[in-house]
């Protein structure tokens, strides 16, 4: 047996041979990668200059489809490359001497194209070549093909297994058991990263079916989305799994890993015959870290088969936690691949936003194996069709399995809030966005497809019923294993709604005003208190109201549907509903001038509603009673978080805001303290520095400290509960209240002198432990990130938790690690960058560093659906001065190329001018009411 110097000298060794067998082999790339070019450039001549040539198109043209792929790739994970070979059947529409297909960074073999017809015969390739530009593989038959008939491609590759987490990539992790570093290779496709892994019709409309083989070392498992049909033994001892056909796809579906994961096993499905597996690292597997998971899916999966009325498809489903992945999570058909954080909960460590985390993403992407997979947009145009279902199809899935957790009022926090505060800037876009090019795909995958999407399917829901449900199933009958757009959706629910006798709602009429036009109503009620009458207008709701907008084909008016309730009525289960089809409506309402009114009953409908100031003023004194619970909880935090955001649009006074606040001494539940919460913050962050700070600060605890006491610091409750403590502890100690702060600091030191931190406590105690600690508490919380027994979840709150340090050397230090794969790993360095800014010493220094880095950046994640639209708008998230403005404007013109962060920058700009406007026309009134209502606050 080997000492441990005897096995860090191998290690050593080991590595060192690796990196010269991949250097070697990076070389024999490139070379054959110049050899390639130069081949083409010859190819290239004359006849490409004319406008006629197809691959100067930047979609694939229609003349031919795929019907079935036969793809066989070998990786190597010692080298990181892989080759691959596949024959493609096409069927021709339309006559032509051309295939095209999209490829990227891939080299063509030479000699490897070949032709034949179905039966066989072959047909003379006159050419071939790259057009990197469109990244197209085009190949030129000296025939033509016929309409009608089927053809088969024959090609073989080569590529790169890089660590960009796109396409066909290479992972890794730290053996906790021999401290080696085990390699694996898996996929991300979405949205157009299949071409990266072999040549293939890449677009969504372009289904077929596919037949898979992987050849692997031997001590390597693989996985694709069907089961393995027969494996055999390739010389040098390799093993060549080859999969089951699959079942007609897109090709952004198709999904490969090959590691040396284990996993846990269940059989599921309403009739018993699904194999479920969750995969994972090995002492993730042996730590039970995939249980909660697998216990979730097993549940799920046989609740949406029944609430859809449709089978899974497939025998088997995989689920894969992905130590370097992307996003959350994707919907792979059979074989799901997930960030850690996603899939993977330790109850003895991870939190109840962590255990959330979980049950959330795999009802989503289980969601996703109906809207998405079985049933897919034609075209990105329609993305909100897929990730707006499965966003609302997770609420019902993980009520079903935790059904304590009212996921169907979380669904105010968790996406319809977080959405409004997009989807009120001029520079937002409306869910169906035409897509003309490729590039243009990154930045339609934002929150205004999955949280828009969702909130608008749930507010078509609540107007239709249970002609939603029977609509819905009858949309993902008609269209199984086909591609459709919106209409088709809007025809499948207004035939079931006027099944059902419903002849008052079109719904392509209603539901156009809400997916072709950007942004939302603010719908002002105003009553006559003598005579009962209600006027209803309504304005697109904007942070500012004096922004240009684009045109809009309904001049921004929605079809609104208008729920309503008084506090006579008390309705709030099935209350009375009006529309608003105009930009004024009246209504009679029988209630007494005395009651008040709600309209928009637990914000069921996507938009804002202000009222006028009796009501506000009839609505406050309610709140401040002893029967405020009467009004649900949802519809607590609904009002205010309505109020704080129309007060931040100019449209109401923050003091009205502010007065509506003072009830919350005796507010106890989460959602609305979760509103409430965001509230502040915006004020604390636009009043930062200025003398009313601290008649904030004393307001705000006068106002938590009631929950803060009542919650404690015991770790016990319920879900909502453990929610509720969690936010409360945060506000307590983010407005300086010395026992919460104090309360951080001795539990971070017990942890240090080898305690243990309660799992829902962990956020606040490693935030203000490092924060009021020295740079020995930091070392040692980087130490426990680095240990590699740390659970994901855990690294994760480290990594934010660093970031609160107070001292500036250490933040500079930690932010320049972002940036060094080896310290922080590329999956989680744009997150950490955002957690760094958000500390009062790191939001100038984040703006330096990426001025100075945005090259890197750009190069490393600028190919990324989320990551630099989410960078850009945290990073500059409280800009709120005129500097600061004209900082990011300089920024822009001086780094002209911002891919998919270029909308980003439009809305961070807009935002930024918003919260100027803010402070110019609020700040002095809410610091007068602070000073007004200090004696209030007096009893701290």
């Amino acid at each position: 047996m080997e000492n441990s110097q005897d096995k860090a000298t191998s290690r050593r060794k080991k590595k060192s041979k690796r990196l010269l067998i991949l250097l070697v082999a990076i070389l024999v790339f490139v070379l054959v990668a110049v050899a390639v070019t130069v081949a083409l450039l010859v190819y290239r001549t004359d006849q490409e200059a004319s406008s006629g040539d197809l691959w100067l198109e930047s979609r694939l043209p229609s003349s031919l489809v795929p019907l079935h792929y036969q793809v066989e790739l070998r990786p190597d994970l010692n080298t990181f490359t892989f080759t691959g070979s596949e024959q493609i059947s096409i069927q021709c529409l339309e006559s032509t001497n051309y295939i095209l297909l999209n490829s990227r960074l891939l080299n063509i073999t030479d000699g490897s194209v070949s032709l034949q017809t179905a039966t066989g015969e072959d047909l003379n390739v006159e050419r071939w070549f790259l057009y990197p530009e469109n990244e197209f593989f085009v190949v030129q038959s000296t025939q033509s093909l016929r309409k009608g008939e089927s053809y088969v491609l024959s090609v073989s590759f080569s590529g790169l297994l890089m660590d960009d987490l796109r396409g066909f990539y290479r992972s890794s992790y730290l053996d906790s058991l021999t401290g080696e570093t085990r390699y694996l290779a898996t996929t991300q496709f979405s949205a157009i990263d299949a071409r990266k892994a072999f040549p293939c019709f890449d677009e969504p409309a372009m289904k077929a079916t596919f037949d898979v083989t992987l050849v692997h070392q031997s001590e390597y498992k693989a996985l694709s989305n069907m089961p393995i049909r027969q494996s055999d033994v390739r010389e040098d001892g390799w093993t060549a799994d080859h999969f089951d056909t699959t079942v007609r796809m897109s090709s952004y579906l198709a999904a490969f890993v090959i590691s040396n994961f284990t996993y846990r096993e269940n059989v599921t499905g309403l009739h018993g015959n699904i194999t479920l597996k969750v995969w994972a690292r090995p002492d993730a597997v042996e730590n039970g870290e995939v249980d909660y998971a697998i216990a979730v899916a097993s549940k799920v999966l046989t609740y949406y088969e029944e609430y859809f009325g449709i089978p899974f498809p497939l025998p088997k489903l995989d689920m894969a936690a992905i130590p370097d992945f992307p996003f959350g999570a994707m919907e792979n058909w059979g074989l799901i691949t997930y960030r850690e954080t996603s899939l993977l909960y330790d109850p003895s460590v991870s939190t109840e936003a962590n255990k959330q985390r979980v049950a959330v993403v795999v009802a989503h992407e289980l969601g996703h194996q109906w809207f998405g997979n079985l049933v897919t947009p034609a075209w990105w145009e329609d993305l909100w069709l897929k990730e707006g279902f499965a966003s609302t199809a997770e609420y019902p899935g993980v009520d079903f399995v935790e059904p304590t957790w009212a996921m169907e009022d979380q669904f105010l926090e968790e996406d319809l809030h977080p959405v409004f505060a997009l989807d009120s800037l001029s520079t937002s876009h409306p869910i169906s966005l035409p897509v003309n090019h490729p590039d243009e795909i990154s930045q339609i995958f934002d929150t205004i497809s999955y949280s828009k999407g969702a909130s608008i399917i749930r507010m078509m829901s609540s107007f239709l019923g249970s002609s939603y449900t029977k609509g819905i199933k009858s949309y993902l009958e008609r269209y199984q294993f086909a591609n459709a757009v919106q209409d088709d959706l809007w025809n499948s629910l207004t035939e079931a709604a006027q099944e059902d006798g419903r002849t008052d709602v079109q719904v392509k009429d209603v539901m156009d005003t809400w997916t072709l036009q950007m942004g939302f109503p603010v719908v002002t009620v105003t009553r006559d208190y003598s005579n009962g009458r209600v006027m209803v207008s309504q304005r697109h709701f904007l942070y500012d109201p004096e922004a240009n907008v684009p045109e809009s084909p309904y001049n921004y008016v929605w079809q609104v549907p208008l729920t309503y309730t008084t506090g006579e009525d008390m309705n709030f289960a099935d209350p009375p509903q009006t529309w608003i089809r105009d930009t004024t409506e009246e209504f009679p309402l029988s209630a007494a001038p005395t009651s008040w009114l709600i309209a928009n009953v637990n914000q069921t409908g996507y938009y804002r509603v202000n009222y006028d100031m009796a009501n506000w003023e009839l609505l406050t004194n309610f709140l401040m009673s002893d029967s405020f619970q009467d009004i649900p909880v949802a519809t607590r935090s609904a009002l205010i978080d309505d109020a704080f955001n129309i007060a931040q649009s100019g449209g109401l006074s923050t003091v009205i805001a502010l007065d509506l606040s003072r009830y919350l001494r005796r507010e106890r539940d989460y959602l609305p303290w979760a509103s409430a919460s965001r509230a502040f913050g915006y004020i604390s962050n636009m009043m930062a520095g200025t003398g009313s700070s601290q008649h904030l600060e004393r307001y705000v605890l006068n106002l938590v400290l009631p929950v803060y006491n009542t919650l404690g610091w015991e770790d016990a409750g319920g879900h909502l509960e453990r929610y509720n403590r969690m936010t409360a502890l945060s506000l307590a100690c983010n407005f300086g209240y010395n026992g919460c702060l104090q309360n951080a600091s001795q539990k971070f030191s017990e942890w240090r002198g080898g305690g243990s931190v309660s799992p829902n406590l962990k956020r606040t105690v490693y935030c203000y432990g490092i924060a009021n600690g020295n740079e020995n508490d930091w070392n040692f919380a980087w130490q426990r990130y680095l240990s590699t027994d740390t659970v994901a979840s855990e690294k994760a709150l480290l990594l934010s938790a660093l970031a609160c340090t107070a001292d500036q050397y250490v933040l500079s230090r930690y932010l320049d690690w972002t940036i060094d794969s080896t310290k922080v790993r590329k999956g989680d360095a744009l997150n950490t960058i955002v957690s760094i800014s958000g500390n009062k010493l790191g939001k100038a220094m984040v703006w330096t560093f990426l001025n100075q880095n945005w090259d890197y950046i750009f190069d490393s994640y600028g190919g990324s659906l989320f990551g630099l639209t989410g960078l850009i708008l945290g990073v500059t998230e409280n800009f709120n001065t005129e500097e600061e403005l004209q900082q990011m404007q300089d920024f822009v013109t001086s780094h002209p190329e911002l891919g998919t962060a270029t909308r980003a920058f439009q809305q961070a700009q807009e935002r930024a001018r918003a919260n100027i406007k803010w402070r110019q026309q609020s700040e002095d009134d809410v610091a007068q009411w602070l000073a007004d209502n200090q004696r209030e606050s007096a009893t701290l």
